[in-house]
């Protein structure tokens, strides 16, 4: 579970980067979030 957040730390980066910095969200950084979120996505535990 702490990989979990680990890796989604990343995503929750970026997003404030966008909104505190007015950092650009190029396509390649938005399709790089997205394999992070889907790879989050696929190792979740199931209840």
């Amino acid at each position: 579970m702490v990989s979990l957040i680990d890796k989604g730390v990343v995503v929750v980066a970026m997003l404030m980067a966008w909104l505190l910095l007015r950092e650009a969200i190029t396509l390649r950084r938005l399709a790089g979030a997205g394999l992070i979120v889907t790879g989050l996505l696929v190792n979740a535990p199931k209840p």
